[in-house]
């Protein structure tokens, strides 16, 4: 019984795992496949040609590199750090301070879904395309 249930855990988590492999893992291990090409636009025609290590070597000898890693990972320490220990100190007008920090976090989700709700709404810019190419006579209710 027990095997059974471990078993059914695991394949109810498979689609996380699947989601999570497609949305990150493919991405970073893409990206550090093509840190081994140079790919210049202006002979990106030609493909990208293999470099190796050449561009680590080059960005590890670049002083700018590293001058601009250390601030903007001291920076980012800082704030990062100072903001969680504001959020949670018990502090008049704690709430202020964390809807200040959270909210332009969660305006771009919004954001998206009311242009997503406008082009798909009665008057929306997905009926007027299908209405002038006569793929539908009347606006369609996608989001009834």
């Amino acid at each position: 019984m027990e095997r059974k249930s471990v078993r059914t855990g695991y394949l109810l988590l498979l689609p996380s795992v699947i989601l999570i492999a497609a949305l990150i893992v493919y991405p970073a291990v893409n990206t550090i496949y093509q840190s081994f090409f140079e790919i210049r636009t202006q002979t990106a025609a030609l493909g990208p040609k293999f470099v190796g290590m050449k561009n680590y070597i080059r960005a590890f000898h670049d002083e700018h590199f590293w001058d601009t890693l250390w601030c903007s990972v001291f920076i980012e320490l800082v704030i990062g750090l100072g903001l969680a220990l504001v959020m949670k100190k018990n502090i008049p007008g704690q709430g202020i301070i964390r809807t200040a920090i959270l909210v332009p976090w969660a305006i771009p989700t919004v954001v998206s879904g009311i242009i997503w709700t406008q082009f798909f709404s009665q008057n929306g810019l997905v009926n007027y395309i299908m209405q002038v190419m006569n793929l539908a006579e009347a606006p369609l209710n996608w989001l009834g």
